[in-house]
């Protein structure tokens, strides 16, 4: 799913402003527009076995919020790599994260430096998922955790049209990993994790809110909004299914 880069920048950079308006509280949901749930983040968490203190690495953070659910509830050592520079910024001044403006395909990163990374609706941004995987089994250490939120096209769910190409398919999961050296852990369907509790939606659309009340005459909001609703019916017909993938670098 193509979106215009300089506008979901611009998104990025309302809801910083969005936040700092209504209060800190709005951060974190706000900032995990599009990256999952706390059940979402809290499965992936579990998965790889994190732990207090430990070096971790969100690939493709947005403005930070699933790295800041991490480092609340983990006390994590993270760093966040994110090729839109007004998101790398609202990164930086929403929850104090070191973050650097860089793309999946080739980040700033040594060959084997990172014991556990995640990469939240990444793989589904491209059609380049080889190159993507390649990246991050590089960058991971040997026996190194891998996590992935995964908007794919289900088999059973329909037709997705040629504007969706990006995404990949379901059942073309586990062979893209093997191909790219990764032992596959566990991977399971997650819709019925993809819903989030009342307090955490309300904040959301308080957020989403304040920034239509202000930029829904923008270009830039028109598009996001579009790709959002968009990938919101896919979801619901079953065309498009969230998956959550835990691997580990051989």
């Amino acid at each position: 799913m193509e979106s215009n880069d300089a506008e979901f920048d611009d998104y990025a950079r309302w809801t910083a402003e969005a936040v700092r308006a209504l209060g800190p509280h709005h951060a974190i949901p706000a900032g995990c527009r599009g990256s999952g749930s706390p059940a979402v983040l809290a499965w992936l968490a579990e998965a790889l076995g994190l732990r207090a203190g430990q070096r971790f690495l969100d690939v493709g953070a947005g403005v930070g919020g699933a790295a800041a659910w991490l480092s609340e509830h983990y006390s994590l050592r993270t760093g966040c790599l994110e090729p839109m520079p007004g998101a790398v910024e609202a990164c930086r001044s929403l929850f104090g994260l070191p973050a650097a403006v860089a793309t999946a395909h080739q980040l700033p990163v040594r060959n084997g430096a990172v014991p556990t990374l995640w990469a939240l609706g990444v793989l589904s941004t491209t059609s380049h998922h080889p190159v993507l995987l390649a990246e991050l089994h590089r960058v991971l250490e040997p026996g190194g955790g891998l996590g992935l939120l995964v908007y794919a096209a289900s088999p059973a769910g329909g037709e997705v049209s040629s504007v969706d190409t990006d995404l990949p398919a379901a059942d073309a999961l586990p062979g893209m990993l093997e191909d790219a050296s990764f032992d596959l852990i566990e991977v399971v369907e997650a819709s019925e994790l993809m819903d989030a509790p009342r307090s955490w939606t309300d904040r959301l659309a308080a957020v989403e809110g304040w920034i239509a009340e202000r930029h829904d005459h923008e270009a830039a909001w028109r598009t996001a909004e579009s790709g959002e609703s968009r990938l919101t019916a896919l979801l619901r017909s079953g065309v498009v299914r969230p998956f959550l993938v835990h691997a580990r670098a051989r």
